[in-house]
């Protein structure tokens, strides 16, 4: 498989996190969206004691390189989330299963996989205090490290700083620092993630966003950086369901040229 599209399947990484985490986030300042005890107010991690939320979705993939094109399909990317204690979520997830497409006079053949489960944990760190963001940690590992690093928390070791300013009752601005380790194919480097993005509230169940990313691989056969642009929609449909549409394009060559996914999340 060329080196390329195995980078790309990289950007997946921080961007499917950072869609959840702004839904999240855009939904904290709803007096009257979740009953009291469920209320998402000066939360990151959104999960309290003893509740459990169940999220997943589907996420597309185009991108295309020289006379080839590559088109990748991921689902049912689940992720349970359990509230250890009012700050600590334990967080079980499985990218479930993707599939491969080439289109090209030298394409190779498509393929599909099945994607191992992952564990990791988050901690609502701080709650904002004037210039002091709210902020969240989160670590992730594989329960195995064989397989294909594709989706959010995926395959490899991950672990994230997320942080959030609240600047009015409708806006938010936030990002996300994190570094994951990878072993793919032979190659063994570090990859450094960073988000930027600006969250709107439009009603008390309709919020948007728009987000920066890049991903910096470092000591990889073929380092590089990617640059992607995204935006999406949140809806809370019920007190207990919410969807989130995310569409991102790529700002430079080695970033994939388009992705696009729809994301439900459900609590108990």
């Amino acid at each position: 498989m060329p080196l390329r599209y195995r980078v790309t399947r990289h950007i997946f990484a921080t961007f499917a996190l950072g869609a959840v985490v702004l839904a999240a986030t855009a939904h904290a300042r709803q007096g009257t969206a979740l009953p009291e005890e469920g209320r998402w107010n000066d939360r990151m991690a959104g999960i309290f004691a003893g509740r459990v939320q169940l999220e997943g979705g589907y996420t597309f993939l185009t991108d295309r390189s020289a006379d080839t094109r590559i088109r990748q399909h991921v689902v049912p990317d689940l992720l349970l989330r359990y509230g250890l204690t009012e700050r600590l979520e334990l967080r079980l997830g499985w990218p479930g299963f993707v599939s491969t497409e080439y289109d090209g006079p030298s394409a190779p053949p498509p393929f599909d996989d099945t994607l191992k489960p992952n564990v990791g944990f988050m901690w609502d760190a701080l709650n904002q205090d004037g210039w002091v963001p709210q902020t969240a940690l989160l670590a992730a590992v594989p329960i195995t490290l064989e397989g294909n690093p594709f989706t959010m928390n995926s395959l490899q070791p991950l672990s994230q700083v997320l942080y959030c300013w609240y600047v009015s009752d409708r806006t938010s601005l936030g990002g996300t620092t994190g570094v994951a380790l990878f072993h793919e194919f032979g190659d063994h480097f570090v990859q450094l993630q960073q988000t930027a993005d600006i969250d709107y509230l439009w009603s008390d169940r309709l919020s948007t966003f728009v987000q920066w990313e890049v991903l910096v691989d470092h000591g990889s056969d073929d380092d590089g950086t990617q640059h992607l642009l995204g935006t999406g929609l949140s809806f809370l449909w019920t007190e207990r369901l919410q969807t989130t549409w995310r569409l991102g394009v790529g700002l430079n060559e080695r970033a994939p040229n388009l992705l696009t996914g729809i994301r439900f999340a459900l609590r108990f």
